[in-house]
């Protein structure tokens, strides 16, 4: 089973194999913990346009399943138009059922997850299925690789799009 620091490294390694593109990982080894309020900062810092963060979801109901893509509560429409390019992309591989993108934070839409809430760039999370559903956990053995290259191939393309050229403006 891949854990969510091998596959990040894993999308890390991918992103910087493209022309034009620098990404950045906020932890090498599992046995660091980081704050999700400094991995924003982490971003904040370095000046990233786009703050992705991978996870995997989990629920007591072991039927829960799919892939789905977390924003702002007051996303801009670049991160609705990521989170959703993002999702077709891990369509087109093989995910069991797509989620679609949400806004704010699971039991409580007036917040946002802090991994989000204070990067001040383009910021989505992605769920890659449930760690608690044995079709999910298949597909993502099975896919895992296929999947860092789809979400390589959005992120290039957006930025060959212009889409992150500058996210920070209030236009």
């Amino acid at each position: 089973v891949v854990d969510n620091l091998k596959y990040a490294t894993i999308v890390y390694e991918e992103l910087n194999k493209r022309e034009g593109i620098e990404a950045i990982i906020t932890r090498t080894t599992n046995d660091v913990h980081i704050e999700n309020k400094e991995r924003a900062e982490i971003s904040n810092r370095a000046g990233a346009d786009l703050h992705l963060a991978l996870h995997r979801n989990q629920s007591e109901d072991s039927t829960a399943n799919g892939v789905e893509v977390w924003v702002q509560k007051e996303a801009e429409v670049v991160d609705e138009v990521l989170g959703y390019k993002i999702r077709e992309a891990l369509k087109e591989v093989g995910i069991q059922s797509d989620r679609g993108t949400q806004a704010g934070y699971t039991s409580d839409k007036q917040n946002n997850f802090q991994i989000i809430e204070y990067t001040d760039m383009t910021a989505c999370i992605v769920e890659l299925g449930f760690i608690s559903n044995d079709e999910d956990n298949r597909l993502f053995d099975k896919h895992y690789k296929e999947y860092a290259v789809a979400i390589a191939d959005v992120i290039e393309e957006m930025c060959a799009d212009g889409y992150f050229d500058d996210t920070s403006s209030d236009d």
